[in-house]
């Protein structure tokens, strides 16, 4: 039976109707002998109020796979150009969010990107060991921009890198960047922290010192993917300067 609320969103079903017909999304059953001329049809008498037209109009849309169950959704996608879309993407458009927008997968941009404003970082790691060395694991460089590592030894403190052959998910192409603030996080000057290079690291510097952090300083790694599986890290030495 139809539901009353259609008659109030005829424009709305219309809009629905031109944007089917504009973006030539329709796979029409050749069973029910409807065309798109039918939909012409249609598009011009729902804004009548015709209650049978209207929801003639939805119905269709749905069987034919046009719209997803609640009537809401283009599971198949919207294409702008000469490629078929995957399910659920949208093609060759201008795509405009004057809200907020998340997204819970992949973000991919190809494009010039002009950002007016962007904050990075996803997580700081503290950690505390009284050992006298330990190694990085890709899974930590992941989850977190920052390293706060505390050695309770009372010399020194090496701290390794991965190794390359685990780091394809954290730089899976080449020239994939990414950076970390590390800090020595002992208050004690002369425990100092040595970052040593992980298998097929290329650790860099302005001088061969730069690897060596003091208590409570610290150190910023910028590293890139090479065209093979090994990395470039440069590393700096950063000091207090008040």
């Amino acid at each position: 039976m139809f539901n009353p609320m259609f008659k109030d969103k005829r424009y709305i079903i219309a809009g629905i109707i031109a944007l089917v017909l504009t973006v030539g999304i329709v796979s029409v059953k050749a069973a029910e002998n409807r065309n798109i001329n039918d939909l012409v049809e249609l598009a011009k008498v729902v804004n009548e109020g015709n209650s049978s037209v209207i929801e003639s109009a939805i119905n269709f849309l749905q069987e034919n796979g046009v719209l997803g169950a609640s009537g809401t959704r283009f599971p198949h996608g919207i294409s702008a150009d000469s490629t078929s879309p995957v399910a659920g993407e949208v093609r060759g458009t201008t795509l405009t969010s004057t809200g907020a927008a998340t997204i819970g997968g992949a973000f991919s941009v190809t494009g010039e990107t002009d950002i007016a404003g962007l904050t990075s970082g996803n997580g700081t790691l503290a950690s505390t060991t009284s050992a006298s060395a330990g190694t990085l694991t890709e899974a930590n460089l992941l989850a977190n921009s920052v390293l706060d590592v505390l050695s309770t030894d009372s010399t020194s403190f090496a701290l390794t890198l991965p190794a390359t052959s685990t780091m394809t998910t954290l730089l899976p192409n080449a020239g994939d960047m990414r950076s970390w603030w590390i800090q020595n996080a002992s208050s004690t000057a002369a425990v100092a922290m040595t970052i040593t290079k992980g298998a097929g690291i290329d650790l860099i510097g302005v001088d061969t010192n730069v690897d060596v952090i003091d208590g409570a300083e610290w150190s910023v790694l910028n590293c890139y993917r090479k065209v093979d599986t090994d990395v470039v890290c440069e590393l700096s030495e950063l000091v207090h300067v008040d």
